[in-house]
């Protein structure tokens, strides 16, 4: 039996192979998707110099304007969700911001255009801010002494030299009114001094009693291009904020209280923020 099986598998296959065919398959093209708009590849917060996320040996990540308008972030905390290894977090009852950076807290280690920034008793309105990038690991040591887990530093948004102009109104939940202005072009014929000035105010109540949130923001700014690859930035910020002290959750009577406030209804917290810029870029050389 065996050796008539193993005959007739012979002859099929040798049938098999003597009617084969040469077969043409259609051409298979393969084709990528278009960049999302909420990728950016490039950054200058790990070396300092523009280079690419992928071509550099750091991990960062990079929260840019199109994923801060859609998502409409308007405190640091808002972008944590966007980068790995990052959670929100909560500094001195809100009145600073405040992210925990592989299980490190910021405090200390935020910058702005990769100069230290202010976080006492201020938080850094959004609408002046165009990119956020979180360099993480222990390589934010390029930046000084600082927090283990990372360093954050906000890109602010600078003149341009087209003509662009942009209204916003935002409302929402307790009494939630917020409106920036932006104004951004050239100067003069040659497009060599350029202006900005961005302005936004915010009215906010909390689902607690007695806190609100409420600020006011101007900032304009100057951007000479003397030579091609060279320019002189100045800048000008005023904010202005009011957010009472606020208690966390309070344990008591046996269980956890979220929803009360316990600061008293007269309590203000008026604080007033002023910051003059200046930033002087000079090409050495063609390379």
């Amino acid at each position: 039996m065996l050796p008539f099986l193993f005959f007739l598998c012979v002859l099929l296959s040798g049938s098999v192979y003597a009617d084969e065919s040469t077969l043409t398959l259609d051409p298979l093209v393969v084709t990528t998707p278009r960049i999302s708009d909420y990728y950016t590849d490039t950054s200058d917060t790990a070396t300092r110099t523009q280079a690419s996320t992928l071509a550099v040996p750091f991990s960062v990540g990079v929260v840019n304007q199109a994923l801060l308008q859609d998502s409409m972030a308007l405190r640091l905390e808002d972008t944590a969700m966007f980068v790995s290894g990052v959670q929100q977090s909560s500094a001195d009852s809100g009145f600073n911001t405040d992210l925990r950076i592989r299980g490190f807290t910021t405090t200390g280690s935020a910058y702005l255009d990769g100069v230290q920034d202010n976080q006492h008793f201020q938080v850094r309105d959004m609408a002046l801010v165009e990119r956020v990038d979180i360099l993480k690991g222990h390589s934010s040591v390029l930046y000084g002494s600082g927090s283990p887990g990372g360093t954050v530093n906000y890109i602010s948004k600078k003149p341009q030299a087209q003509f662009k102009h942009s209204l916003s109104y935002e409302t929402g939940s307790y009494d939630f009114n917020r409106g920036v202005v932006d104004s951004t072009g050239p100067l003069n014929q040659d497009k060599t001094v350029l202006y900005r000035v961005i302005a936004a105010g915010q009215l906010a109540d909390d689902f607690r009693d007695n806190i609100t949130h409420d600020r006011a923001t101007i900032a304009p700014s100057l951007t000479w291009n003397y030579q091609p690859g060279s320019s002189l930035d100045v800048g000008f910020e005023y904010g202005y904020q009011n957010q009472p002290y606020r208690f966390d959750n309070v344990y008591t009577q046996n269980h956890v209280v979220y929803d009360r406030s316990y600061v008293d209804p007269r309590t203000r917290s008026d604080r007033h923020y002023w910051r003059f810029s200046a930033a002087l870029k000079q090409t050495l050389s063609d390379s």
